[in-house]
């Protein structure tokens, strides 16, 4: 590995370790995008902020670093292994990260970082299944990230934009109607659509199930439905389908199945993330 970019990976990996956004704003560039394991992007003023908004490292460190130039830029592949939390939640221990570093005022800087979640998160063998909640069966609490990330697609949805999967979904309050919106990835087949929340009874569910309608927009397209939430055999299918799609990289953690799982294991889970039908209003 060059020497430079040597330097440089060992610069960031010594500063996301103490929390040192002093640092982190020397050696990232101003347009620097970060894009965590769940989906969340990141400008520079946001990744700098992490540590105020309690991200804290007792480990971190990089190996398997791969480095392909090309020109003045380079793409570096890298594995973090890190103990970490934020607001009480732990860090995911084993990440792939992707780094984008390019040439800088006679240095190297670096412009992007991805990370994606290494397999499945491990599993105690000495604990049976039954003494073991699943990841869904606590109730979901987004950390400040992901918030800031789901209101980043949001806005990017509303104007056309964001990927091209996803739509901005819209419910309404059961007691006090006001909208509600989340991004979600669709599940289509045919001239058919459903809705899967793959974090179990969070509240655009309930709102959902009790007012029996929602929408969903992509920028100019725009569209109201009568909702139906699906018995468990019914949502096998669907969840399968949703399990092959781009989304199951950002939201494996909370499946205990796969696309691959039988239909007697995909009914079992199925209650953890309810799915819904859903057809135009005309």
């Amino acid at each position: 590995m060059t020497t430079d970019i040597d330097q440089l990976l060992t610069t960031w990996a010594d500063a996301e370790r103490a929390g040192d956004a002093t640092t982190l704003d020397e050696v990232l560039t101003d347009d620097f995008v970060g894009i965590g394991p769940v989906g969340f992007v990141l400008d520079k003023p946001a990744w700098l902020t992490r540590f105020e908004q309690g991200l804290r490292y007792e480990e971190l460190e990089l190996d398997e670093v791969s480095v392909r130039r090309h020109g003045d830029a380079a793409l570096v592949v890298a594995h973090q292994h890190a103990v970490g939390s934020h607001a009480g939640n732990p860090t995911p221990p084993d990440t792939r990260v992707s780094f984008t570093v390019v040439a800088h005022d006679g240095g190297m800087r670096i412009a992007g970082a991805q990370y994606s979640f290494m397999g499945p998160p491990r599993r105690s063998p000495a604990v049976s299944a039954a003494d073991t909640p699943s990841p869904t069966d606590e109730a979901y609490r987004p950390s400040w990230l992901q918030r800031r990330a789901n209101s980043m697609l949001s806005r990017a949805l509303r104007k056309g934009r964001g990927p091209s999967f996803m739509r901005l979904l819209t419910v309404y309050g059961r007691t006090t109607g006001r909208p509600r919106t989340t991004p979600v990835v669709p599940v289509r087949g045919g001239d058919r659509t459903w809705v899967v929340s793959p974090f179990g009874d969070v509240a655009w569910v309930r709102n959902a199930r009790a007012t029996g309608r929602a929408e969903l927009q992509r920028g100019e397209d725009h569209i109201t439905y009568a909702v139906r939430q699906l018995s468990a055999a019914e949502a096998v299918p669907v969840l399968r389908h949703y399990l092959r799609l781009p989304a199951r990289f950002f939201v494996r953690r909370h499946f205990e199945v796969s696309a691959k799982s039988t239909d007697d294991a995909i009914t079992a889970e199925a209650h953890r993330h309810p799915t819904f039908e859903l057809t135009p209003v005309r």
